[in-house]
């Protein structure tokens, strides 16, 4: 059974760390992380409190909505996200997108992502813009390599500790990976 408190801790680091999908520099060409479609069935929690640990099951959730995204194949990071006082963002491979939102719960979402921190499979952190002044945080985790399966948070932000309670949406996605070749982009 997972924990929700596990979905928030990388969200956490997510709203902290800033930096895009990292490449590798050597002159060799670098491991590649797979494409992975994931179709996700997420809810929106009512009873979701942060303070404390709760289960899945512990969730009241008032509707169900599909999400499908696409995470194209990258080079393997081999370097710590960029600080986001200090350094630029890295950029984001274009084709990284939403594939589906039958309800329209991403819609708010003004423009491509323009961070992604791609740690699969312990994690991929993600930011799209809402306005000007706030994002939509994705947070993919605890990817289960048997079942083909990850967690997916999502809310929208300002800033660290200032989540919009009305769209965190949690949930469980299928993945589907299509492996890459190394030095060869997808």
């Amino acid at each position: 059974m997972h924990r929700i408190v596990s979905i928030l801790a990388p969200c956490l680091a997510a709203m902290a760390v800033a930096g895009g999908c990292a490449h590798a520099t050597s002159a060799t060409k670098p491991a590649l992380l797979p494409a992975r479609t994931l179709s996700c069935n997420v809810g929106h929690p009512t009873n979701l409190d942060l303070t404390r640990d709760q289960t899945e099951d512990e969730l009241k959730i008032e509707s169900r909505h599909q999400v499908g995204l696409f995470l194209p194949p990258i080079p393997v990071r081999t370097t710590e996200p960029p600080d986001p006082a200090f350094a630029a963002i890295e950029p984001v491979d274009k084709r990284t997108r939403f594939t589906a939102d039958p309800d329209r719960i991403v819609a708010d979402v003004s423009a491509p992502f323009t961070r992604v921190v791609d740690l699969w499979p312990e994690r991929v952190e993600m930011t799209a813009p809402v306005s000007a002044k706030k994002v939509k945080v994705l947070v993919i985790s605890n990817y289960d390599e048997t079942t083909h399966k990850a967690q997916l948070f999502m809310t929208n932000a300002t800033d660290l500790l200032s989540w919009d309670r009305d769209t965190i949406f949690v949930g469980r996605c299928d993945v589907t990976i299509r492996p890459a070749r190394s030095g060869k982009r997808g």
